[in-house]
């Protein structure tokens, strides 16, 4: 559900409410990355969502603690809610250099006030999800998911055992929902926590 605020959307996820700057519509384009990052990207023409409603969302999988836990560079991220549910479809899916997983989401239209002006400069108007190498399938837990490297710190392997979903699933994920300065504070879901692909 949405309520608009003067100027800002109010949706009501699965376990949080959660207010974001209401966006315009959806313009082309890849966003900025950090200087020499590089990534593969899988499904780059992905078929067009298609309308779903948005209906009761799979149980979501809040976590207590910090909600950045295990996310590099913490300090870029603005956590707007410390857990939000959102679902949609998959339209792409990166796998980064620095080990995270970028998806990109249509979103269904309750969570489509979320977005920034930025998700429709540089990410076609869709929602990035990132899933960190502490949450990602074959990560042991206790261990940390790959050595630390510079400035970078992995954290430690969660359990989790979340793997991508296929370009072209409608999903339902849940994380911290927050504004990544770094790539022109676009809006995100990182970590995803829980993925739930609808059958």
């Amino acid at each position: 559900m949405s309520v608009l605020l003067g100027g800002l959307v109010a949706v009501v996820s699965g376990c949080a409410s959660t207010t974001a700057p209401s966006a315009g519509a959806p313009a082309g384009g890849q966003g900025p990355g950090p200087a020499g990052a590089s990534s593969t990207t899988v499904g780059t023409t992905p078929p067009a969502p298609t309308p779903t409603s948005a209906g009761p969302v799979a149980t979501t999988r809040c976590r207590t603690g910090p909600p950045l836990a295990d996310v590099y560079h913490p300090d870029r991220l603005t956590v707007v809610t410390p857990c939000a549910t959102v679902s949609g479809t998959v339209m792409s899916v990166r796998y980064e250099q620095d080990g995270d997983v970028h998806f990109d989401l249509a979103l269904d239209p309750p969570y489509r006030g979320m977005l920034t002006a930025a998700n429709a400069e540089y990410q076609h108007g869709w929602l990035v999800a990132e899933i960190v190498p502490a949450d990602e399938s074959g990560c042991t837990p206790g261990s940390p998911p790959r050595p630390p490297h510079g400035s970078y710190d992995y954290g430690v392997c969660t359990g989790a055992d979340e793997s991508p979903p296929p370009t072209g699933a409608h999903v339902s994920v849940t994380g911290p929902y927050v504004i990544d300065r770094d790539h022109g504070s676009w809006a995100e879901i990182h970590p995803a926590w829980s993925i739930a692909v609808d059958p």
